[in-house]
């Protein structure tokens, strides 16, 4: 063999392609949740590349990897191994249209800038009134905590729209942002897979929620997964799994710290 042939077969970048190649192979034989994962993974440092170089002020950077994931899922369904370009190659020129998104659905990916500020100190009420009352707070118990605690918000713009409505703005944009939202692509390509195809993938991986444990208990109950009906009251989870709603609390912010980091 050619030393420079030899050279190129064992080159990380040859290993990689091949490496890909293998794990689509596996996906189109069985595609399922258990050969998408590897697969995606395969291709998390392309997503973190598009990210960086997509992503613009205030745009959620979960609707923007969701978009990127289901533009790679579109991409390995379609692929044809004989038209000659690499599977890398048709991954990433599909990736590409995650811009496109970006531009055309400010909409849907950009939270405002008053919202962006807001989401961290209202989760932190929202967690604290929780273990306080042991139960799911109103808008308005929130609102009414983060007027006693202004320095919560460092925005001294934001901290005078506090309001129940506002409360409410801010957690449908953060709710939208980790688990719930489903993002409009390319028409001609009809929908993306639903975003919560994306957190099912997260939560039943052991290596983010472990196996049997607690938090993935709560986590089927939160996002209605493994044939648990979907519940977001705490007081509701913590009767069926016959915990404190505290600990519901506690296990809830943990979860969603995972996925918000991961995605």
């Amino acid at each position: 063999m050619d030393p420079v042939d030899e050279f190129l077969e064992e080159s990380p970048g040859q290993i990689k392609i091949a490496e890909g190649l293998r794990l689509w192979h596996e996906w189109k034989a069985e595609p399922n949740k258990t050969t998408l994962r590897p697969l995606l993974d395969h291709f998390k440092s392309d997503f973190d590349k598009k990210l960086h170089l997509f992503k613009a002020p205030n745009v959620s950077a979960a609707a923007l990897r969701s978009a990127m994931i289901g533009h790679a899922i579109k991409a390995f369904e379609d692929y044809d191994p004989s038209r000659g370009a690499s599977l890398s190659t048709h991954v990433n020129n599909r990736l590409a249209r995650a811009q496109r998104d970006n531009l055309q659905n400010q909409n849907m990916a950009v939270i405002p800038e008053e919202i962006a500020g807001a989401i961290t100190a209202v989760n932190l009420a929202k967690g604290n009134l929780r273990d306080q009352f042991e139960r799911d707070p109103t808008h308005k118990e929130i609102a009414s905590y983060l007027k006693k605690n202004p320095e919560m918000i460092g925005n001294k713009r934001t901290r005078t729209r506090i309001s129940p409505t506002f409360i409410k703005r801010v957690e449908d944009y953060a709710i939208r942002d980790i688990s719930s939202a489903k993002f409009e692509t390319d028409p001609n390509q009809g929908r993306l897979p639903a975003f919560e195809e994306t957190v099912g993938l997260l939560v039943n991986d052991p290596n983010i929620i472990p196996e049997g444990s607690q938090e993935r208990l709560v986590a089927n109950h939160l996002f209605g997964l493994n044939g648990v009906e979907q519940e977001q009251r705490t007081s509701v989870i913590a009767n069926r799994l016959g915990i404190q709603p505290s600990q519901v609390s506690r296990l809830r912010g943990r979860i969603e710290k995972k996925l918000k980091n991961y995605l």
